[in-house]
């Protein structure tokens, strides 16, 4: 996932309560890792990674069934601001208008 820039790309873009889905590894790897050419252990590594940034960016998983899973990204910064400083990833610059764009 490489840091995860593709999703902090997501996030740019994305509206306030909107919904990120994904459906494929490693959600549901339990089932299918042997099919991905991988392991359990490194298909588990990499989802768990992804949820620990999905929450570190605010993001509340929504449901999960089958090969698919849904986040929900905040609907406001209550939780943005309320986080550490030196969360990665970090927040925009203080100069920057999160509402510019709409």
């Amino acid at each position: 996932m490489a840091g995860g820039v593709n999703l902090l790309e997501v996030d740019r873009v994305l509206r306030p309560g909107g919904f990120w889905v994904l459906s494929g590894p490693p959600v549901n790897y339990e089932v299918h890792w042997k099919g991905w050419n991988s392991t359990e252990e490194k298909q588990r590594s990499n989802l768990e990674k992804l949820q620990d940034l999905l929450h570190r960016m605010c993001y509340t998983q929504y449901a999960t069934k089958g090969d698919i899973a849904i986040w929900q990204k905040p609907v406001d910064n209550k939780c943005y601001n309320n986080r550490q400083e030196d969360i990665i990833p970090p927040l925009c610059d203080d100069s920057i208008d999160p509402d510019a764009a709409w």
